[in-house]
């Protein structure tokens, strides 16, 4: 039997026609695009277990359908005495934004230690494992672009110093986290600049 295979937008499935003889069952291999997950697979009497779709016996044709949907992420915010924030969680889809309204008490301003830092650095050290893992994915994205660049006319030290960067950047990030002021955290990112300019002449 001939057992086709449909995919809605954010994801694939393979094969996607499978040749099946009678009494025998097949398997589909279902593949979420970055920032999807799978909502929903059925037909020809199967199960899912993992991204991998098992059908029952196959008697008959018939034909396998799966769907996906935006991943969603919880998003918890916390203020400290002075003010509120809301909303104070929200579910917010794979690559869409959000807003949250701040108010301050009698008295109090909003001072720099609600600044944030890199959203990418934060997310690798989130507690939801999917943020953790999109999050791992950009930066090291954002690794092999800057290994790219430099190999353009370093590249015997392209690796190394896209390395540095990326450690520099991080560090940077978790010093802004931890409420280091922005004009010291400018002069470190000057100075991480000035190393990477003597290591490329070196």
């Amino acid at each position: 039997y001939s057992n086709p295979a449909t995919a809605s937008l954010g994801g694939k499935i393979s094969q996607a026609i499978n040749m099946v003889e009678s009494g025998h069952a097949t398997t589909f291999n279902v593949t979420p695009d970055t920032g999807y997950q799978i909502d929903d697979i059925s037909g020809c009497g199967g199960s899912l277990t993992q991204n991998s779709y098992k059908t029952a016996v196959i008697n008959a044709q018939c034909t396998v359908t799966v769907s996906f949907k935006l991943s969603t992420y919880k998003i918890t915010t916390q203020a400290t005495t002075g003010g509120q924030i809301s909303p104070e969680s929200i579910d917010v889809s794979y690559n869409t934004n959000t807003s949250f309204t701040i108010s301050r008490d009698i008295g109090y301003q909003i001072g720099s230690e609600t600044e944030r830092s890199c959203m990418v650095a934060e997310g690798m050290r989130a507690e939801d494992q999917k943020a953790r893992i999109i999050s791992n994915y950009y930066c090291e994205l954002s690794r092999e672009f800057i290994k790219h660049f430099i190999a353009q006319k370093h590249p015997e030290k392209a690796e190394e110093l896209a390395n540095y960067v990326v450690v520099s950047l991080q560090g940077l990030s978790a010093a802004a986290f931890s409420g280091l002021p922005a004009s010291r955290v400018v002069t470190v990112a000057e100075l991480a600049g000035i190393s990477i300019s003597s290591l490329i002449s070196s």
